[in-house]
């Protein structure tokens, strides 16, 4: 478990969830990157509660069977999007407050 940790400034990311890794975050900010703030990576999980991802060149980017859930938090203002995930992605929650999601398959960037 990872509180209340700011990242800042990445040059290629801020935060990377491993190939099959687990993660859980709350309240962290992760800022200023020049790619994603977040990358989850094949077959990776984590969820981040109350988590500020912005200010990064995209908020969040998820590979293939990777799996997230995003509660309570801001992905504003992120230069090129939110997300970046394919439209095979399955969005099991999505609310107000909360999106979960599974990857089924990624597209890549375009």
């Amino acid at each position: 478990i990872v509180r209340r940790t700011s990242v800042t400034g990445g040059r290629i990311r801020g935060v990377m969830v491993a190939e099959g890794g687990r993660g859980v975050f709350d309240q962290c900010k992760v800022s200023g990157s020049r790619g994603p703030g977040v990358e989850l990576c094949r077959g990776s999980s984590a969820t981040f509660t109350k988590c500020s991802v912005t200010n990064n060149r995209v908020g969040v980017t998820a590979s293939t069977g990777a799996r997230g859930s995003f509660q309570e938090g801001d992905l504003r203002g992120n230069t090129e999007s939110a997300w970046k995930l394919s439209p095979a992605n399955v969005c099991s929650t999505v609310s107000a407050t909360r999106v979960d999601f599974l990857c089924r398959r990624w597209l890549g960037a375009r």
